[in-house]
Parts: structure tokens; sequence; C-alpha cells
């Protein structure tokens, strides 16, 4: 069973073509901005500018863990002994993705003195 970790994600089922002014991003039915820039490897992703940090990412997560609750609680182990400032905001916030029930979080921390929000969704596949 695989867990599939997107933050701030956005897909269509069952779409071939992106709907318009977006793009689609393989292997992912992922859809981006058109003049988003995009990267691709091991993690799919989108970002807006380089001065606008705004983005999209998309990864696999193939590790032991069963479930997204259990993905969601070793994430948020390692996050809470990594950074001095993680608040947990949402917690197990259902989103039907692809007929699939997905699990979507959403936290703050801080990095190198910089204020990030995230919204994180973990679909179990």
């Amino acid at each position: 069973m695989a867990i599939l970790t997107v933050i701030s994600m956005s897909a269509c089922a069952d779409k071939t073509e992106a709907p318009d002014g977006m793009k689609k991003e393989d292997p992912y039915y992922l859809y981006v901005p058109e003049s988003w820039m995009t990267n691709k490897g091991d993690v799919v992703g989108a970002y807006y500018s380089s001065y606008d940090k705004s983005n999209i990412t998309v990864m696999p997560y193939g590790g032991d863990l069963t479930s997204s609750e259990e993905y969601w609680e070793d994430f948020k182990t390692r996050c809470t002994a990594e950074f001095a400032e993680f608040e947990v905001i949402v917690e197990n916030q259902p989103k039907v993705i692809s007929k699939r029930t997905a699990l979507q979080y959403t936290y703050k921390l801080k990095i190198d003195g910089n204020d990030y929000k995230c919204q994180q969704t973990v679909l179990t596949y």
C-alpha cells in the first residue's frame, strides 16, 4: 500500500486535458497555472516565482506506514522534534480525491526565521 503525500494539491481524477489556463504535470493528474515554473523527478512540483514562494508538491511515500493517520502521526512527531515552532491548525479534515477519502492537515512552522503555513493532503492508495 502506498501513501501519496500532497502539499496543497488540486487534482481532477477522470480528465486527460488540463482546464483552461492550466497545464497537467505527469505522472499525476496535477493541474497548475500555465505561468508557474515546474520541476520533475521523484517529487513533482510547481512554484509561482523566485519572489513568491507559493508552491505545490506531489510525492509518493513508500515507507512502512500503511494509513494516512499513521503517516501524519509520524510526520507530526518528526516536525515537533525538528522545529521549535510547529503548530497544527487543522487535523484529519476529509477530502475526496479520485473517489477516495484523503485527510487534509494545515499547520504552521518557522524555518530559518521565516514563517510558513502549509496544507498537506495525505491519500492512501
